[in-house]
């Protein structure tokens, strides 16, 4: 007559599959925790991108409302300037560079359109007019 074995527990293969198994999902959840922790930095570079975005553009169009006549020659200095962004606002933005064109708006002749773009790509754009009363 045979005697029985207790069956009481787990065999040693059932713990080693279980192991594998709660290991592979490990893995698959620290690979996803990993790339929202890597990924987590990006809104706040966004933000200071924007925060030296409106710095510069702050800086320049101050410099545009102490233009006392707003001339098309005026205009014309404004737009060097401008153009010439490391040396006149690099204080404001260090990574950030502008761009500024010459260009008609409907009935407004020599208006200066000023892009300032941040190393990241991102931009903004603002109008600025010939004024005469």
């Amino acid at each position: 007559m045979k005697q029985r074995r207790p069956t009481h527990g787990f065999t040693l293969v059932e713990v080693i599959v279980t192991i594998i198994v709660a290991g592979l999902f490990a893995a698959l959840l620290l690979a996803q925790f990993d790339l929202k922790i890597t990924d987590s930095h990006e809104p706040l570079q966004r933000m200071q991108a924007s925060e030296e975005l409106s710095n510069a553009m702050e800086a320049i169009v101050k410099d545009y409302d102490t233009m006392t006549a707003k001339s098309t020659s005026d205009m014309a200095l404004f737009t060097a300037k401008v153009n010439n962004f490391s040396t006149a606002y690099s204080q404001y933005a260090q990574n950030c560079t502008a761009a500024a064109t010459t260009l008609q708006v409907g009935e407004l002749p020599d208006a200066v359109l000023v892009t300032v773009t941040h190393n990241r790509g991102e931009k903004v754009f603002h109008v600025f007019t010939v004024q005469s009363y």
